[in-house]
Parts: C-alpha cells; sequence; structure tokens
C-alpha cells in the first residue's frame, strides 16, 4: 500500500507517493490480512474513491510535481557542497622554475613573505601580537631565501615584514651576493606590526607613506555600477598604506612603485578594500599629472580577485586606467593553475602599470613562480610549517627594458610630490631614502657596485652552514 503526503503547491494539491518501508514476511503477511477484512466490510462508495488509479502508485499525481526521483521541493535536503578535493604536497601554482631573463632587461617583482619576522623583541608588539611568537622559523626563512634566489629579481617588492631591521636581517640571513644593497620599509600604520618593503639592486631615491590619508573624501569617485555598500566604521583610513618608492638605475631609468596590500577578508571588508584603491588611484594621477610618462607601477597583495571592484577600478580607464601585467604573460595557453598566486587556488597578487611602464614591458614575460604547497592535510592554524614551505603566496614576476632615460621626464623623473627630497646621498646609490629608513651603519664590507640592467650579480652565496 502506497504511502500519501499531501502537500499545497499553487493552487492545487500534489499528492506525492512513496512505498511502504520493507518489512519482514510475518509483518507483511499481517497487514495483508487486515488490509482484507477492511475491504470486505467497508461501504460500497468507499470502495469505488479507493479503486486504484492507473498512475503507478510510486510516481506523482500531477505535473506541477517534482520527477520520481526528487522529492518535493519544500521538503527536499539542503545542498551541500562536496569535499575540497585533496591536495598532495606538491610545488604548486605558477610555472615550477622562473622564466630566463632577456640581457638588458629589469626584471621587477612581487612577493607576499607571509609574516617575516624577525629574532628580536619589539617591547611596542606585546600581547595578541608578540612579535617573538611570530619569528619566522629558519627551515621557512630558508625556503623564501631559495624562492628568492631563483627569481632573481633586480626589484622585489615584499608585503609581511616586520621592519627595515628585519627586511636587512632577513637578507643577511639568506640573500648574500643577490645584490640587494639598497633597501627600503615604513611603518604603514598597521597594528599588527606587519607592514611592505624594498629589496633592490638599484638605488631607492624617494619612500613614503600615507597611514593618516582621509579615505571618506573617495566617496565622490564611486561613479558607475558595482559598488559595495558602507559600513560603519570603514573606508575611513588605510589598514596598510601604499609604500611608494622611487628606484633610479645608474643610466637614470626611474620606476614609480606602489607598493599595495589592501584589507584582507570575505565581502564585508569590500567597501574598505575599494575606498583604499580609489585612494591609490589618487595619488598615482597625481604623479601622472606632474609627469605623464611616468614609470608606474601599482602591485602587491590586494586581497581581491580579478572579479572584485576593488581589483577593475584600477584598470577601468574611467578611474585608474592602469595597465595588467598579466596581458603579457608568458604563455596564453597556460592552464589557470600556472597563474594563481595564493594557496587558496585564488589570484589575489598583482602588477599594473601605467602607459609610460606599460611600453616598456617584455611581451610574454610576466609569469608566477611556483612553491612547495603542504597539500590539504596540514592545518596552518595549529600545525608547524613543514620542510620546503616558503609562504602562502607566490611571488609574481614581469622584465622590462629600462630604454626610458630621464631626459624624458621633468626634473630627470625626480618627483616632487607629497613634500618629498632627493637627498644627495640617495641620489649617488648610499642606501637609504629621505631619511626614512636611514643609511646602514657601519657595514661590514663596501657594499658591490650596482649591476647595469641586465647584468647578473656576483654569484650567489649563502650564509647558512
Amino acid at each position: 500500500m502506497p504511502r500519501e503526503v499531501r502537500i499545497g503547491r499553487g493552487s492545487g494539491i500534489v499528492r506525492y507517493h512513496s512505498p511502504m518501508p520493507r518489512r519482514t514476511p510475518r509483518f507483511a503477511s499481517f497487514v495483508r490480512s487486515a488490509a482484507l477484512v477492511a475491504i470486505v466490510s467497508a461501504p460500497l462508495p468507499l470502495l469505488i474513491a479507493s479503486a486504484p488509479r492507473s498512475t503507478p502508485p510510486s510516481t506523482t499525481i500531477d505535473a506541477q510535481t517534482p520527477p520520481p526521483s526528487a522529492p518535493p521541493a519544500s521538503r527536499s535536503a539542503p545542498q551541500v557542497d562536496p569535499p575540497p578535493s585533496k591536495r598532495e604536497p606538491a610545488v604548486r601554482y605558477g610555472i615550477p622554475a622562473p622564466r630566463a631573463k632577456r640581457d638588458g632587461t629589469l626584471r621587477l617583482a612581487s612577493y607576499n613573505l607571509e609574516n617575516l619576522f624577525d629574532e628580536v623583541d619589539d617591547p611596542a608588539l606585546s600581547g595578541e601580537v608578540d612579535d617573538l611568537a611570530m619569528k619566522v622559523p629558519a627551515s621557512r626563512r630558508a625556503a623564501l631565501g631559495e624562492a628568492i634566489r631563483a627569481l632573481n629579481a633586480d626589484v622585489l617588492c615584499v608585503q609581511e615584514v616586520e621592519s627595515l631591521e628585519a627586511l636587512r636581517w632577513f637578507r643577511d640571513q639568506e640573500l648574500s651576493g643577490m645584490g640587494y644593497e639598497h633597501t627600503a620599509a615604513l611603518d604603514v600604520g598597521y597594528p599588527r606590526g606587519v607592514e611592505q618593503g624594498v629589496l633592490s639592486r638599484f638605488p631607492i631615491v624617494h619612500a613614503k607613506v600615507w597611514p593618516d590619508a582621509d579615505l571618506t573624501r573617495t566617496q565622490a569617485s564611486r561613479t558607475g555600477e558595482g559598488w559595495s555598500s558602507p559600513r560603519e566604521g570603514s573606508g575611513v583610513k588605510y589598514q596598510r598604506s601604499p609604500l611608494f618608492v622611487q628606484v633610479r638605475t645608474p643610466s637614470g631609468y626611474v620606476l614609480d612603485l606602489f607598493v599595495m596590500h589592501h584589507k584582507a577578508g570575505g565581502k564585508e571588508f569590500a567597501f574598505q578594500r575599494e575606498a583604499e584603491a580609489l585612494q591609490t588611484i589618487s595619488f598615482v594621477k597625481e604623479r601622472l599629472a606632474e609627469d605623464p610618462n611616468a614609470n608606474i607601477a601599482v602591485l602587491g597583495d590586494f586581497n581581491g580577485s580579478p572579479s572584485e571592484k576593488s581589483v577593475k577600478v584600477y584598470l577601468d580607464p574611467g578611474h585608474g586606467g592602469l595597465h595588467n601585467a598579466w596581458e603579457k604573460r608568458f604563455d596564453r595557453n597556460q592552464p589557470r593553475d600556472s597563474y594563481v598566486t595564493h594557496a587558496s587556488g585564488r589570484v589575489i597578487d598583482y602588477i599594473f602599470m601605467s602607459k609610460g611602464l606599460e611600453e616598456d614591458a617584455v611581451d610574454r614575460s610576466f609569469f608566477v613562480m611556483a612553491t612547495f604547497d603542504p597539500g590539504s592535510g596540514w592545518n596552518w592554524k595549529t600545525d608547524p610549517p613543514p620542510e620546503r614551505y616558503a609562504s602562502d603566496h607566490r611571488p609574481l614576476a614581469i622584465d622590462l627594458v629600462p630604454d626610458d632615460p630621464a631626459g624624458n621626464h621633468p626634473d630627470g623623473g625626480v618627483t616632487k610630490l607629497w613634500g618629498l627630497k632627493a637627498p644627495a646621498a640617495a641620489a649617488n646609490g648610499a642606501k637609504g631614502a629621505d631619511g626614512a629608513n636611514g643609511p646602514e651603519s657601519k657595514p661590514e664590507s663596501p657594499p658591490a657596485p650596482s649591476p647595469k640592467p641586465g647584468e647578473s650579480p656576483p654569484a650567489p652565496t649563502s650564509s647558512r652552514p
């Protein structure tokens, strides 16, 4: 005997039939006997009303009901996403080895080093943000160094370093002989202590941050569609200000770099990221108004996918009007994973370029470099980092032809914006810019001369035993 459930749908009634559960033979015999007694004793009208219909009892009655294999919509189980596929430990995302660098080119790269804290206690960081608890293990420090050596960038922009001192300590420990004699890092106003920095083979003549910039004035720039709704307390200041640096090669080629680390988190922080992007675009426009041919890159960790407004606004001709280095990727037929930049399988790191810089970029030179992925069995919250693990991000790079002499720019390309002054020492190649990072005191040995673009640095040597 079928079991019938009546469910109201629209203007009709849906009758959904399902078979009786399987019973033991003895119980089935009892049910048949009871049914026979009920039929014999029932009045004739009831017998007529109970007569079986031509439709099989295991199917639905009317056309509004779902197929026989599915229960009615109001009773169906919630859809559950399938469990993520298991990932074995492997070198994953990006290409296994960096692209060869053509002679005469300059390699510009970005890499989030994931909480690069040194072994020195900073009394300003304690309690929940204690820096000693975050010090990078020797194995991970070595893996980061190995990746950076392979990348062989001339100018490397990094995110999530504790301080200038931590950046220099890491360089001295792991990057000896790489030619990174010029460094910059400034406090970007983030309570947890991480900031952005630059390692360069060429002099850094400016460094600047805007931790107190008023982002509320960007509201008027939210023209068009697709913007997020404001949240209380959001979009007021940068969570981490961009780090602006200006790099100048011995030949006079000038690079203006905005090193980014946008607010992390889901859609609830989209408004904040959009405000940060709009303010950064405002700075870029100020620089381009001063020098329309300026070689500008906005690069780093944007914490947003390509479809998010906080990313698209940089490329929108009505706003940022920048060019995505990805358009100059080395192989347009490579699978998507070749350009993934984060261990979560997302693309959230970018290099965006002004028109002047885009014209100097080498076609088919952009790449993302793969590093070791511990696999889905590793819990980053509770498990120590395994051997060979460097960071949850992947380094990305593009090569430039620095054939744009400073004579093509006002004042040789040195900006007068934002109260910056190029000190004579920095212009002559000293480490430090605007007094922000200061000259290194008492170097153990004279710094090696900066290589010309495309020239290999001295043979790398490691300070590790």
